[in-house]
């Protein structure tokens, strides 16, 4: 059987069915609140000379992973029972986190009440009781309900906006009950003005690119890397299907990005070693061939990435349209740029930064792997 990403978004479907207030026996106050998102906040009021406040909700999907309450209470004592549709008791007093109101944000709220968590909520009518000493003035407490799939896919990329040449990193993350699942199948198709162009598949947190440019994260994200060869409109969907009880329910995360025309493009990298009288090389030039579609003031920057931190150089000139070469010269010292020099590979960045009179901005990107050149022969 399959589950579409509309219906399990019913299990965000909450519906508060009543409140009832009581000091021995007081009438039934109906709510009827329902939402399609989560979450949903509701104020429960403590009404004056009560001692015991009940409120009810349903939870319709039989499909719900977590439920999550969270309250802001001005009440002095905290005396809540949350019981199951069977009637089971599944949070008391002892099992609540209590952040004092001193030590929270708009502390007039009251205190922060953290319920733990309650996997595969079953489907029914949930009651939850107040008991409180009497009060002469109605109290206010703030509740909110978080219902959540058991599944979930999300994925973000690190900005709205990317000039042609730039890659574009998608961060991925499927996980169950909140928790992130490695090595799980993901698939993201790609789209460039609404037609589709590729596809990506994720099975690990090895990095997926289709140009083979490698990164690193300390994040538990999946990262997949996407260079467009076109200016545009792009669209991201990641999906990753998972199984429950003989069901596969298919989730799905999608991004949205414009790629804009470049305005200057990085072409082709070479290093040049500078060797001095030993035969040793004290300087290695970047030579980094530009074209320029808007002549201006422009800032080429280059990196080449160590397991410490970049080493970085730029030098910034006035360009005009056409075809140009600068360079970029890096010292060798202190033994460290050697050492990157004398690798099988380097892994360099450039950025070219055009200046306007309002400000700065990246105009072009490139990433590459580049052959090292010997550093001594002596």
């Amino acid at each position: 059987m399959y589950l579409s990403q509309q219906m399990l978004h019913l299990m965000f479907f909450v519906t508060l069915l009543s409140a009832t207030t009581s000091a021995c026996s007081m009438p039934k106050s109906e709510l009827n609140v329902s939402t399609q998102t989560s979450p949903v906040t509701i104020e429960l009021v403590i009404a004056a000379n009560s001692t015991v406040t009940q409120l009810s909700f349903v939870i319709e999907d039989v499909n719900a992973g977590r439920l999550q309450l969270l309250a802001r209470s001005p009440l002095s004592d905290h005396d809540i029972n949350l019981e199951d549709p069977q009637g089971q008791l599944r949070i008391s007093a002892d099992d609540l986190i209590v952040q004092p109101r001193n030590q929270v944000s708009q502390p007039q709220l009251g205190d922060n009440l953290l319920f733990p968590e309650i996997r595969d909520p079953p489907s029914g009518k949930w009651t939850l009781t107040v008991r409180h000493a009497e009060s002469s003035e109605p109290k206010t407490v703030r509740l909110t309900l978080a219902l959540f799939t058991r599944f979930n896919l999300s994925m973000h990329i690190d900005k709205p906006n990317f000039v042609l040449g730039e890659s574009i990193i998608l961060h991925v993350n499927p996980s169950e009950y909140g928790e992130t699942l490695s090595n799980y199948p993901t698939q993201i198709d790609v789209l460039h003005n609404g037609k589709s162009i590729d596809t990506l598949e994720i099975t690990d947190k090895a990095i997926v690119s289709n140009n083979n440019i490698p990164l690193s994260t300390d994040s538990q994200d999946a990262l997949a890397v996407y260079t467009p060869s076109e200016a545009g409109k792009y669209t991201f969907i990641a999906r990753s299907q998972f199984h429950l009880n003989q069901q596969i329910i298919t989730q799905q995360a999608q991004q949205n990005t414009v790629v804009q025309p470049a305005q200057a493009y990085l072409r082709e990298t070479r290093l040049q070693p500078q060797s001095s009288s030993s035969g040793c090389t004290n300087y290695v030039v970047v030579l980094q061939d530009v074209e320029i579609e808007q002549a201006g003031l422009y800032t080429l920057t280059g990196y080449f990435l160590t397991d410490n931190k970049p080493l970085s150089q730029s030098t910034t000139q006035q360009l005009i349209v056409g075809h140009q070469q600068l360079a970029i010269s890096f010292k060798i010292k202190n033994g460290l740029m050697e050492n990157i020099i004398t690798k099988q590979g380097l892994d360099y960045r450039a950025e070219l930064l055009l200046t306007t009179t309002d400000n700065m901005t990246i105009v072009a990107k490139k990433q590459e792997y580049i052959t090292p050149p010997i550093s001594c022969q002596n």
